[in-house]
């Protein structure tokens, strides 16, 4: 669900310091990240990330028992 307060987060520098990662970490994420692009830029609201983030951390977990 979309948080009307969520922040939304701008290009691959402001992404990967969120995520504390290089941007270069990021550029090899983005076909999996829900990023929207807006010609060359990319944006994603910040709980869109965090539901990203604990979803890969769910299915880890999932995968490793």
């Amino acid at each position: 669900m979309e948080s009307h307060d969520s922040r939304v987060l701008s290009g691959y520098k402001e992404i990967a310091s969120f995520l504390r990662v290089s941007t270069k970490t990021i550029q090899r994420y983005l076909k999996v990240i829900p990023v929207t692009r807006l010609g060359r830029k990319v944006i994603i609201l910040e709980s869109d990330l965090m539901g990203w983030v604990q979803d890969r951390k769910h299915n880890k977990r999932k995968t490793s028992k």
